[in-house]
This record gives structure tokens, sequence and C-alpha cells, in this order.
């Protein structure tokens, strides 16, 4: 995603490996944080080395830049939302799903969890799958 001002400054790139010859703005405490990986429903896949000119440790940090038309950068719906709701920023690339990080719940080991453990474990599994699933569109 990115202002529209920056796509039309730079044109909208219509396939992940067009992202090589854009300003990324990324997250640095990714696994891989020069790297950005995308596949879609037809089972290709893309990796991209990214070139630009901020990385953030915190995703709303990302945010005013991307406002201000700096770049391109993959966000969760949680904290660009508002932004592509009205306008202010374009999502590209609908067709690709930026593969994201898994995430591991650890609970003590042994018998049956209390049942309250069981409801959040529920809980947390069916937000967080939607969450990830909405952030894990273009970028």
């Amino acid at each position: 995603m990115a202002a529209p001002s920056y796509f039309d400054r730079h044109g909208r790139p219509s396939h992940p490996l067009q992202l090589a010859e854009h300003r990324c703005l990324g997250y640095a405490y990714l696994p891989t944080p020069h790297i950005w990986r995308f596949s879609n429903a037809k089972g290709e896949e893309a990796s991209v080395r990214l070139a630009g000119p901020l990385r953030a440790n915190n995703g709303e940090a990302l945010l005013p830049a991307l406002l201000a038309g700096l770049g391109v950068a993959v966000l969760p719906d949680f904290i660009a939302g508002p932004a592509l709701a009205n306008g202010q920023l374009e999502s590209v690339l609908e067709d690709w799903t930026w593969r994201t990080a898994g995430l591991h719940l650890v609970t003590p080991p042994g018998g049956p969890r209390p049942a309250r453990i069981e409801v959040l474990v529920e809980f947390l599994a069916s937000r967080l799958s939607l969450a990830c699933r909405r952030a894990g569109r273009g970028a």
C-alpha cells in the first residue's frame, strides 16, 4: 500500500517483483527484514529484496511516512485500515498474499488445561487468524 500521490509519481506495481523498483518501507523485526515474500492462489511465489529509505521496529511508525508519499509498505488493517477506507492509502497486489510469520502460544505441559485457558486459546486463534488474513493482503 502507498499514498495515491506515491503511485501517481512511481506507478502501481502489478506483480510483487516490481516492488524492487520502488521505495519500500520495511518492518525491522521480521525474520528476513530485507526480503518480502508473497504467494497467490495459483501457488506462485515471489520474493523481493527491498530497497528503501526507512526501516522501523513499529508498524505505526511507518504510517506517517506512507501518508506523506515516501514509499510502499505492507501494514495490517488495524494500523492502515482507516487510511485505506478514506482513500489516503491505496492497496495494490490484491491477488497476492504477504507471507507472514508464525505465532505460538505456549502453555504449561501436562493434563487438561483449565477452561479459561481453552477459551482464551480459541478466542486468540479466531481473532488472530482473521487479522492475519486481513494483514496478508498485498502491499
